[in-house]
């Protein structure tokens, strides 16, 4: 969270009350690092080889704290568990792996 929802002043990261409001942001910082948190948790499972739990935890991640990448996420893997095509597509989901790396 870049930004304090309530005033919208910029913030730095980890500070948990708004300088200028005086906002307590620390439900919401808590909440981003739990869909991280599953984000994570679903990629492992992937590699596990489990495309169903992979999925759930994404679906999770996704409820918890959207983002346009968790929504990838959640549409990719919610396609490889319905599908069970996870031979087929490990190619394209590494990139997203590579994305996340970054992120």
């Amino acid at each position: 969270m870049k930004k304090c929802p309530i005033c919208r002043a910029g913030r730095t990261h980890e500070e948990s009350l708004c300088r200028r409001c005086g906002s307590d942001l620390t439900w919401m910082l808590d909440t981003q690092r739990l869909g991280r948190s599953l984000l994570v948790r679903a990629m492992a499972a992937l590699h596990q080889g489990n495309p169903h739990k992979a999925a759930m935890l994404a679906r999770r991640a996704r409820f918890v704290h959207t983002t346009p990448f968790s929504r990838v996420v959640d549409d990719f893997l919610t396609y490889l568990d319905s599908r069970e095509c996870l031979t087929r597509h490990k190619q394209e989901f590494k990139k997203y792996i590579l994305e996340w790396d970054q992120w």
